[in-house]
């Protein structure tokens, strides 16, 4: 399987369960809590399930892996504003950065 196809699969799956709990689970509203944003929870959270349905339908229809990655990496690129004022640590950002790169390859790839 080409590198590409993986990661975009990957990255669509992972937004897909992501944004689930974000629209569902108790810990993830106490995140949005801490990052006083819990207005944008269940659109956050309905964003990242489009974005990552996107990504799937993508492989098949260029135009919407363009929107739905390029939607991501800015998504990612706000969560990661936020852990940075938060001083949040490198480790807890990580995956904020590794969607955030992986998406924009994504998206350039896509191009």
């Amino acid at each position: 399987m080409h590198i590409l196809v993986a990661l975009t699969i990957f990255s669509g799956v992972s937004f897909i369960v992501y944004g689930a709990l974000c629209l569902g689970n108790s810990s993830m509203k106490t995140e949005f809590v801490r990052f006083k944003v819990e207005n944008f929870r269940v659109l956050v959270g309905t964003l990242e399930v489009l974005g990552g349905l996107g990504l799937l339908v993508g492989l098949k229809v260029s135009a919407v892996l363009l929107l739905s990655s390029f939607g991501l990496s800015v998504l990612m690129l706000i969560a990661l504003v936020l852990r940075m004022k938060l001083k949040d640590g490198v480790l807890v950002s990580l995956s904020a950065w590794f969607f955030t790169i992986a998406n924009l390859y994504i998206f350039k790839e896509a191009l």
